[in-house]
């Protein structure tokens, strides 16, 4: 489906075009925690996030649950990694996730908008739809929980050194939730 495609490329490109832009517009002032310079919104976060929304556009519906718990894992990875590294801050992380929800909501809601309506019990009020995302969420939160795992098993740590442990849960929480149910969402 051309449209699909199309929207994927859109969405990865102004995604990405758009955390630049606004590491550049928006003012982030220095207060010593977290690294120099303005990193809102967190370029890698923006690249793999966007990347994996866009996978989930474009595939067919028996793969997504799978696709989900991918690229949630994904995004959980590469937001609580960046924070790990103290690339970023976990505010840079949410913002790159909320950079990309915009993009592909607008992008959905266009498509949607622009689909020929045919009768069929998979609308927003369809039970079949509640129980897609449901099975979503849940793949979603599943691939951000094996990342945490992974994580927490390997000692939350970076450059040698550990992280503080409630610092990393809180991150990673937010990270997994978050990416959790974007990636549940797109599908």
């Amino acid at each position: 489906r051309l449209g699909l495609a199309v929207a994927a490329v859109v969405l990865v490109g102004g995604a990405n075009v758009t955390t630049q832009l606004l590491k550049e517009l928006i003012p982030r002032p220095a207060y010593g925690v977290g690294p120099l310079g303005n990193s809102l919104p967190s370029g890698h976060t923006t690249a793999w996030t966007s990347l994996g929304l866009a996978l989930l556009m474009v595939s067919p519906r028996p793969l997504r649950p799978l696709l989900v718990l991918l690229a949630s894992a994904v995004a959980t990875f590469t937001g609580a990694s960046t924070v790990l590294e103290r690339w970023h801050r976990p505010s840079d992380v949410i913002a790159a996730f909320g950079v990309c929800a915009i993009w592909a909501g607008v992008l959905l809601w266009v498509l949607l908008r622009r689909r020929v309506r045919t009768v069929d019990d998979s609308g927003p009020g369809s039970g079949r739809m509640w129980r897609r995302l449901v099975l979503h969420l849940a793949a979603g939160i599943l691939g951000a929980v094996l990342v945490g795992v992974a994580l927490i098993v390997g000692g939350l740590v970076a450059h040698e050194t550990p992280t503080n442990v409630i610092v990393g849960a809180v991150m990673l929480t937010a990270t997994g939730l978050t990416g959790a149910l974007l990636a549940a969402l797109v599908a």
